[in-house]
């Protein structure tokens, strides 16, 4: 009876479509290679999608020139203390929206401002509350007058963002705050508020 004879060819030649499957999709996936690291300026915490941690964006001492990084002061080393988020500090500066507190370090430390180095025992402290803030590819940079001061980082409940930066002379009379995804342009600004020196 030729039934299961058809059968038997039917049921192989499922059998070696599926191994060829198989075969094909292993072969393509060893033709893509092993998937390369994104560059230092790309990979950033709001990829991970996990709240202030933004500080951990490529701001070494040392950038490349002309990276993203070292357009920005590296302000690591307040913003990875913790503390400095919630200690008490002086208002210096205020606006719609935003205050600028300057709050002491918990240790002094050697920073770079304007291209000097300097021993640092207070930060500026600026916390932004025109939020709600979403989580983008690129960071969330506080600029003042024009300058890019820092990576804002964000609350956990993403209503406010936070900054630090050790340039008091940034302090001007009626300079213009604000917020932009990645470096300011008038394409990525999303905020602006001007600032009141009050010391």
């Amino acid at each position: 009876m030729p039934k299961p004879r058809n059968s038997a060819v039917l049921v192989v030649g499922v059998f070696l479509a599926v191994v060829a499957v198989v075969i094909g999709a292993t072969a393509a996936t060893a033709w893509r290679g092993k998937p390369q690291p994104a560059p230092a300026a790309a990979t950033n915490p709001s990829v991970n999608h996990s709240a202030g941690n933004h500080a951990s964006v490529a701001l070494s001492s040392d950038p490349a020139r002309g990276s993203f990084s070292s357009q920005i002061p590296d302000t690591s080393v307040a913003a990875q203390d913790q503390a400095l988020r919630t200690r008490p500090g002086d208002l210096v500066a205020q606006g719609r929206d935003f205050r600028i507190e300057r709050v002491r370090l918990t240790h002094p430390a050697t920073v770079t401002v304007r291209g000097k180095d300097v021993t640092a025992t207070t930060v500026l402290r600026i916390v932004i509350t025109a939020g709600p803030y979403q989580m983008r590819d690129l960071p969330s940079i506080v600029s003042l007058g024009g300058n890019p001061l820092a990576v804002g980082l964000e609350a956990t409940d993403l209503a406010s963002l936070t900054a630090f930066t050790f340039d008091g002379s940034v302090l001007t009379q009626g300079a213009t705050l604000a917020v932009s995804w990645g470096l300011p342009t008038s394409q990525s600004t999303t905020w602006t508020s001007v600032i009141e020196v009050l010391e």
